[in-house]
């Protein structure tokens, strides 16, 4: 295959890409020039450690409320904007989506070609049940963490809201673990 491969131009999409290894034997130097690689991973070190150069790795950010409008609208209501009578709750939607395409395209798909009042119920049970789909998803970035890390992670998410940072970085070195490292770790993941 190595040999078939270099002489052919490819596009490989690497989604989830979590260690430098996975690189090493997914894209080896073996590909044809102009060969095209799209590697997703949240950790960029994944990317430095393998050689890639910097100014080919890319950010990607959250939607904004633009953006998210639009591509609900798309999906809801097959055009680019609301229908007259869903505007303050497509508004809603997006609010609670918070930028997340996954969100997005899970809730429209409960949604399209439902009355108001469905909306609103939807809505309410939203306030205080999350979509399971949308769970599932961050389940994934949950269960990949390490020991350490998974107890840093509930401790902000149950305890440490709005605490400021140095002093969560101070409660987590009294209990052993690394603050600095933990929370950075944590951005990139959970992003």
């Amino acid at each position: 295959m190595r040999m078939r491969l270099c002489y052919i131009k490819v596009l490989l999409v690497l989604d989830d890409v979590d260690n430098p290894k996975q690189l090493e034997v997914l894209a080896g130097d073996w590909f044809k020039d102009r060969s095209r690689i799209i590697i997703k991973t949240r950790d960029e070190k994944v990317m430095l450690a393998h050689g890639l150069n910097a100014k080919w790795i890319h950010d990607v950010d959250f939607l904004s409320d633009e953006e998210a409008m639009r591509l609900f609208s798309r999906y809801a209501f097959k055009r680019y904007i609301p229908d007259q009578g869903f505007e303050k709750l497509s508004s809603k939607v997006v609010r609670y989506s918070a930028g997340l395409p996954l969100t997005i395209k899970v809730l429209c798909s409960h949604l399209c070609s439902e009355e108001v009042v469905v909306w609103i119920d939807a809505l309410k049970r939203l306030e205080t049940i999350p979509s399971l789909e949308t769970l599932e998803v961050f389940q994934i970035s949950y269960d990949g963490l390490e020991d350490d890390l998974k107890e840093i992670f509930l401790d902000v998410a149950c305890f440490m809201v709005g605490f400021p940072k140095d002093d969560a970085i101070r409660a987590f070195d009294s209990r052993g673990f690394r603050g600095i490292y933990g929370l950075r770790v944590l951005e990139k993941n959970l992003s």
